[in-house]
């Protein structure tokens, strides 16, 4: 145990002193970051989910810990934020984002053998990691964006162990420019459990902070891997590699396995009425749809086949050119950590795709936070270790290029998320009076129920998956558009509303098509003792829906399950089942106590 502290001890020191050598690439970083971050630090926006955080803060607490995600609740009670506390939350978030580009950047120095110099990589990679839309996207919920920067510390320290758990000690040279790889000193149990523990319990609370933290963790322990690989002397026996890789995958394996058995515990002791992100992570079964989703990733990241803001186009080339500077001295003179290098890079590459690969379903943007870690770690490492005059120069006309764009969309998506809030307040402000005076009588009071949708009037900067919605047209593919948003909106600026019901709604629907959108006289009125107003006309919601990892369809005649369950549905001469969970079913199956087959489309064959 002396041992053990004694090293993270010393390891701190390290710390401070490699922070002071670079204290003035600390404080541009640190300034670039408040430039970057400023709009996300004196903006009070309420964005899509956080107000429901304000009127019910308990409950959704619960709902995440009976849902794999006890972590983040236990981060929100550890810095007493059960409440929302924005600034204080944007604050901490910033000075953890910026502790962890600091903290990885000397790991990486550490892990690649302490070279002299290593001037660049900590200014690179800070600006293309925080400048990431992706990160934007994900600090948009305000409802936990501290934790969630928390976490990527929390990742960070749980690899930091798991070194010492898998090669030992670093212990530095003569000179202190490189590690002395033969000094792997045994440690006794009680240091080797109590290192093994702190991994795989902070590995526990990263994970249940976000699901997307176990590939974060992934790709930080390849990026260990290989650098620790390629920086050893090659005097390793083959087996010591693979033993290496092995405790990493057992470590990570223990740590997922405490995530299941927690998770599993709380929902049945404690939390059993909440799933929320259930059946979201498993393979319910093999069909053409989730590979199409596969497919439609790998050209998204790799071929850049839309025009989305969150994947760059010099993704795969950086990464191409990151690689080649791994395997060529490799293949030239130390052939013997080929394999293990190759396997490492692999992983690495693969990492921005794997959550759909093992999900079999699309992920959200804002889960990919593993994209800018590898994209940023890319980048950087390839500007600080490029030799070539001409390449080298090149390059960084590209990081100037790559960094300025990032961080001017990320400055428009915040800003558009920022204007999307303000006319949201303000055209609510305009419709809470108007029925106010439709109803008489203060609105919780009577049943509301808003139909059809109202766009966010926000300039044509880069729209992301939540960040520059408005609340006005969130959920308006269901019946009666987005009543609980607006009332969500609605009670964060101290106006109380009553939404109506799943049967009321309905009603409204289908009265207001003799209704005007607004702001037409007639737009707001009371029917059947409901308040409906109408925003526009309202969306069809019949028909395909990908949800959950499966195709189903949505009818919007059904009262109690929109969902078509445990029946057939005919659409131009072809049918389809789907079974009781609404899942189209594909393959074969018996229905019925008879057996029929589908297509990987879900089209029954006729035999």
């Amino acid at each position: 145990m002396k041992q053990l502290i004694g090293e993270m001890t010393e390891d701190l020191r390290e710390f401070r002193d490699w922070i002071r050598a670079r204290r003035w690439q600390a404080v541009w970083v640190s300034l670039y970051a408040l430039f970057l971050m400023g709009p996300r630090l004196f903006y009070h926006d309420i964005g899509i989910d956080t107000g429901y955080l304000v009127r019910d803060y308990t409950h959704y607490n619960d709902v995440w810990a009976g849902s794999g995600r006890f972590g983040l609740t236990f981060s929100k009670w550890l810095f007493h934020f059960s409440v929302m506390v924005p600034y204080a939350a944007n604050m901490l978030m910033l000075l953890f984002l910026l502790t962890a580009a600091a903290v990885f950047s000397w790991l990486v120095w550490r892990w690649s053998g302490r070279p002299a110099g290593f001037r660049w990589f900590y200014p690179v990679f800070s600006v293309i990691f925080l400048s990431s839309p992706i990160l934007t996207e994900q600090f948009y919920f305000t409802l936990q964006t501290m934790e969630f920067a928390w976490a990527m510390l929390l990742c960070l320290f749980s690899v930091y162990l798991a070194e010492k758990l898998v090669v030992g000690p670093i212990v530095p040279a003569a000179g202190g420019l490189a590690p002395e790889h033969g000094n792997d000193k045994g440690r006794s149990r009680a240091a080797f459990f109590v290192c093994g523990a702190a991994a795989v319990g902070l590995m526990l609370w990263a994970f249940g902070t976000y699901q997307a933290f176990f590939v974060f963790f992934i790709a930080l322990a390849a990026i260990f891997y290989l650098l620790r690989c390629a920086s050893a002397p090659d005097d390793r026996p083959f087996r010591y590699w693979l033993a290496a890789g092995l405790k990493l995958v057992a470590l990570f394996l223990i740590g997922a396995a405490g995530w299941v058995a927690v998770d599993r515990l709380l929902c049945r002791y404690f939390f059993p009425e909440y799933s929320y992100a259930s059946n979201i992570y498993l393979w319910k079964r093999i069909s053409a749809d989730m590979f199409a989703l596969v497919k439609l990733q790998f050209g998204q990241i790799y071929l850049k086949t839309t025009s989305s803001p969150y994947f760059s186009g010099w993704f795969t080339p950086v990464l191409i050119l990151t690689a080649a500077m791994f395997l060529v001295p490799a293949v030239r003179g130390h052939r013997r950590k080929l394999p293990w290098l190759a396997v490492a890079l692999t992983v690495i590459v693969l990492s921005p795709v794997l959550l759909v690969l093992v999900s079999g379903g699309g992920s959200p943007i804002r889960s990919m936070i593993f994209y800018p870690l590898v994209f940023a770690f890319s980048f950087a490492w390839a500007a600080e270790n490029l030799r070539w005059k001409a390449p080298r120069i090149l390059l960084f006309l590209v990081l100037v290029s790559c960094g300025w764009g990032q961080t001017v969309t990320t400055l428009q998506m915040q800003e558009n998320a920022h204007l999307a809030y303000e006319n949201d307040r303000l055209l609510l402000n305009r419709i809470i009076t108007r029925m106010e005076e439709t109803a008489g009588t203060r609105l919780e009071n009577i049943p509301v129920a808003f139909v059809g949708k109202i766009a966010a009037d926000t300039p044509s900067a880069p729209a992301g998956e939540t960040t520059g919605h408005s609340f006005f047209g969130w959920d308006a593919g269901y019946d009666a558009g987005s009543s609980g948003r607006i009332a969500e909106l609605a009670y964060v600026m101290g106006v109380d509303m009553t939404v109506a019901n799943e049967e009321q709604r309905k009603m409204a629907a289908e009265y207001s098509e003799q209704m005007p959108p607004w702001p037409a006289d007639g737009c707001i009125c009371i029917h059947d003792g409901v308040l409906i107003v109408k925003l526009s006309a309202p969306e069809k919601t019949s028909g395909f829906w990908w949800y959950s990892g499966g195709w189903h369809h949505w009818d919007d005649k059904l009262v109690d399950n929109d969902f078509l369950r445990s029946q057939w549905y005919e659409e131009d001469g072809v049918w389809y089942y789907f079974d009781g969970e609404g899942d189209m079913v594909t393959g074969t199956c018996v229905i019925d106590g008879k057996e029929y087959h589908f297509d990987p489309d879900g089209k029954w064959i006729e035999e």
